[in-house]
């Protein structure tokens, strides 16, 4: 399994608009995610410290890079990011299943 890290800033003034169709098209395509809403900074040419919302999206899957990439470049297009960072840990995930857990009937 591949767990990919994605970074990349959002607009303000649509911010929900683009946290909603990301959210769809990366259930659609890599069956879940989980996804941090959070502010970011960092230096522009000039020398200016900018701050803006960012989001970090975190996927598990069997899929490779290409399809990362493939993500990337949809995000970057369709959002007007000039980057989005990514990065892949290959990872054995465990998980632990509630043995008290009600039984549905």
């Amino acid at each position: 399994m591949n767990y990919f890290v994605l970074m990349f800033a959002v607009e303000e003034a649509y911010r929900f608009k683009q946290v909603a169709d990301i959210c769809d098209l990366v259930t659609k395509d890599f069956g879940g995610y989980s996804l941090i809403q959070m502010d970011g900074g960092w230096v522009n040419k000039e020398g200016e410290i900018v701050q803006e919302p960012s989001l970090k999206l975190e996927l598990v899957t069997e899929l490779g890079e290409k399809s990362i990439i493939e993500l990337c470049e949809y995000i970057a297009t369709n959002y007007k990011q000039d980057e989005v960072y990514y990065y892949q840990l290959n990872v054995e995930p465990k998980m632990y299943e509630n043995p008290n857990k009600k039984k549905e009937k």
